[in-house]
């Protein structure tokens, strides 16, 4: 159900479409999904163009899925297991239509010119955790699941520091709460600047300051706050400096060479650019958790 680091997405096609998820601003598919040994159950599946907002992360933002996934498997954080698919270029449009014929008619017109725009394009899968719910602030604080709860909260700061990701506040949490323990999802805005004209990967990696303004609005911001132990901060910057090298190699050889370029962006080298990001990244882990703390304790001497 979750990804490990240093497995790669598994390879999908999809089956059937059954819904649209429109809780956020992306408007995943909910599909069927097949591999080449059969059925592989409900996937999230999250196509690079997105038609309910306007983006310039294209492909990507696939990338930033994938790469995402990594960081938080590299800090002891849950996210779902991940997988690629693609898009058909053509497709039989009365089939699918007759294929999602119980949705409502708006949906099925979403789910289709969905197919059309992304026609060819590869697209990022995390595994559908069904019965999960939005994490809000309470799960992190209350007392019975405080022994993972806290570590996550902790885990969870660092590793969106670490991945440049600001997308993750209380009335927008990007993240779930599934059999008592925090699951981080949604990771395609991560990773701030490397499709930027110019931009190498490396030099962003040694820009510590938190590249946003909102992270005392991050989902975890409070319970890190009122609960974070020495220990939690010496597990995760442990976890993300300990990450060697050939760990980002091999991440980066499991990338689809097709993510290498977005039309959208106008950028190419993608792949590149993200590997010399985590690469550089890794040796900043102690930075980032001295901004992260300084941030914390300003909040607490105003509270």
């Amino acid at each position: 159900m979750f990804h490990a680091a240093a497995r790669p997405p598994v390879a999908l096609r999809i089956g059937r479409p059954v819904r649209t998820l429109s809780a956020g601003n992306h408007h995943p598919l909910l599909c069927h999904m097949e591999t080449d040994q059969g059925p592989a159950g409900l996937w999230v599946v999250k196509p690079a163009i997105v038609l309910s907002r306007s983006t310039d992360r294209g492909t990507f933002g696939v990338l930033a899925e994938l790469a995402g996934a990594e960081v938080c498997a590299w800090a002891g954080i849950l996210t779902p297991q991940v997988g690629i698919t693609r898009f058909p270029k053509a497709f039989d449009e009365a089939s699918l239509r007759a294929a999602i014929l119980t949705l409502g008619p708006s949906e099925c017109d979403e789910i289709l010119e969905t197919y059309r725009v992304n026609g060819g394009r590869v697209a990022f899968c995390g595994r559908y955790l069904g019965p999960a719910t939005n994490l809000v602030p309470g799960h992190l604080l209350r007392p019975k699941w405080r022994a993972t709860a806290a570590p996550d909260a902790v885990a969870l700061l660092t590793a969106d520091a670490y991945m440049r990701h600001d997308d993750r506040v209380r009335d927008n949490p990007n993240a779930l709460w599934f059999e008592n323990r925090l699951v981080a999802i949604d990771h395609g805005l991560a990773f701030a600047g490397p499709t930027r004209r110019g931009a190498l990967g490396d030099d962003l990696a040694r820009r510590t300051a938190l590249h946003a303004p909102n992270f005392p609005r991050h989902i975890a911001f409070r319970a890190v706050r009122k609960l974070a132990t020495e220990a939690d901060w010496d597990v995760v910057t442990g976890r993300l400096e300990s990450v060697p090298a050939s760990s980002v190699t091999a991440l980066a050889a499991s990338w689809p060479a097709n993510l290498d370029e977005d039309d959208q962006c106008g950028q190419a080298q993608l792949r590149l650019r993200m590997a010399r990001f985590l690469t550089e990244r890794r040796s900043h882990v102690r930075e980032l958790v001295a901004v992260l703390r300084e941030l914390l304790s300003r909040g607490q001497s105003r509270k």
